[in-house]
């Protein structure tokens, strides 16, 4: 039986990626009406760019709602959103697209791994404030719809903070500054509710071996793995028509600070590189 470590490296070895980009040009330039109709005449095993692939169909059925941008380009549908190079130029659509699917790809898959890779190591890298010596001082621990509840006993500052908390001046709580509180708390700004980790502070969930106590539970944003895909990146302004508009960029970020990007780098490097992305490593916490 293999491990949680062993199956998350047969993900990084053999990313969906390479699959679907055969998909989408056999799909493209063939005589198919449907993915699906390509998808019966795929054999029971494939081997493309070095990754072999039992039962094929099955697998990209499996990620049809994010594949099936590649019918619509077909079609000529216009697309949802505007991609961009780092020239400022739009994009051709078949890039456009390959870029989209990319992207939508890899963060299930790597949310996927990061799972089997974090689970039983007892890190608590995400888990903590910052050190005296780093340059933060604070983190920033988005909370979703539902998870504020799973906070109860911490401080709630719910005056939401209009501005950027990342801004200088910060923004003021009881007369300073609001991250020079000893202890976590909950901060309503205008994206929603955090967690503040203030230095030298810790998630209330972690427990004291370094586990934590609520990890099948744990908040949305606490699942995301250290390894970030940057097919695309929001650009934060709009294209025309209000189209939300994003760069293309073909990286793969993977944070050092982690202990398995640091054990498995070179799989990372790998996995980057299959999937056409120029693999990145860099700190974040220190």
């Amino acid at each position: 039986m293999p491990t949680a470590a062993e199956k998350a490296l047969s993900r990084l070895e053999r990313p969906l990626l390479p699959l679907i980009s055969l998909l989408e040009m056999l799909y493209l330039t063939g005589p198919f009406a449907g993915i699906e109709e390509l998808l019966a005449e795929l054999p029971a095993d494939i081997e493309t760019n070095g990754c072999h692939y039992d039962e094929p169909a099955a697998l990209l059925r499996a990620e049809m709602d994010i594949i099936r941008e590649v019918e619509l380009l077909k079609n000529n549908h216009p697309l949802s959103c505007l991609i961009i190079d780092d020239r400022g130029q739009e994009c051709p659509r078949v890039e456009a697209v390959e870029l989209w699917i990319a992207q939508g790809i890899m963060i299930r898959e790597l949310e996927e791994i990061n799972s089997l890779l974090c689970g039983g190591r007892g890190c608590d890298l995400c888990c903590i404030g910052p050190a005296n010596h780093s340059r933060h001082n604070f983190f920033d621990i988005p909370l979703g719809d539902g998870e504020v509840e799973g906070f109860t006993g911490l401080r709630r500052v719910d005056e939401a903070i209009e501005g950027d908390i990342y801004a200088e001046p910060a923004p003021l709580i009881d007369e300073r500054p609001f991250y020079q509180s000893d202890v976590p708390f909950l901060l309503r700004w205008r994206r929603g509710w955090s967690l503040v980790l203030p230095r030298r502070s810790s998630c209330p969930k972690l427990a004291d071996n370094g586990f934590c106590t609520v990890y099948e539970q744990r908040p949305a944003v606490c699942r995301k793995p250290q390894i970030f895909p940057y097919a695309l990146e929001e650009d934060g302004r709009s294209g025309d028509g209000g189209l939300p508009r994003y760069v293309g960029r073909r990286k793969l970020l993977a944070v050092w600070d982690c202990p398995y990007v640091r054990e498995y780098q070179a799989q990372i490097a790998r996995y980057g590189e299959l999937c056409g992305m120029e693999p990145v490593f860099k700190e974040n916490k220190a």
